[in-house]
């Protein structure tokens, strides 16, 4: 509530954590086959429960289930999935978060009301590789946004108060679509993955 995001760790068996790693293998290289996609170029992909099964196995985990139902009530439906991965950056890309957004944006538009809107939607994202330190392609937030609207930021610059998400594979955040949240740019060694 306060927040607007937390931190859950080894929510997510060992077992799926590789499960779907090789199905993040298998989608990444197909994409790196694209015309036009390089190295250093992100995999965003959406719709992925047609995909590959493994995915339906990560929707109604116990260990995470509870904690949405908890904050949304029984009354709730799955209408979004996303996989990232990051691969590392060339060495002048910049630090920090980039594209700062809210989740729905064409909900925030529709509502007549000024914001903090409602929190309708939250998300999980379930961390495939460690992300230990800051600037791994890891996901940045600013705490309490999600109440307090669209944080004040001069161009190029990071808003205050921002900071990231960091966790180990198998760990997820679980956070409230409001929050105001971007990517970062990967200053690691590997690929980072993020469903």
């Amino acid at each position: 509530e306060r927040d607007g995001f937390i931190l859950l760790a080894g929510v997510m068996p060992v077992a799926l954590v590789g499960r779907l790693n090789q199905v993040t293998d298998r989608l990444d290289a197909e994409y790196r086959t694209g015309e036009g996609v390089g190295p250093h170029h992100l995999l965003n992909l959406h719709d992925l429960i047609e995909l590959d099964a493994a995915f339906l196995d990560v929707v109604d985990l116990a260990t995470t289930l509870p904690k949405v139902l908890g904050i949304l009530g029984w009354n709730i439906q799955l209408f979004h999935t996303q996989l990232m991965v990051t691969p590392p950056a060339p060495p002048q890309a910049g630090r920090g978060g980039y594209g700062w957004h809210q989740d729905n944006n064409r909900m925030n538009l529709d509502f007549e009301t000024p914001p903090p809107h409602p929190r309708v939607s939250v998300k999980l994202g379930y961390f495939l590789t460690d992300a230990l330190d800051e600037d791994l392609g890891t996901l940045a937030v600013v705490p309490g946004s999600h109440t307090r609207g669209r944080p004040e930021v001069a161009t190029g610059d990071q808003p205050e108060g921002a900071t990231q998400a960091l966790g180990r594979a198998g760990d997820a955040v679980l956070f409230d679509r409001r929050i105001w949240h971007a990517s970062t740019i990967n200053h690691g060694s590997t690929s980072r993955r993020m469903l």
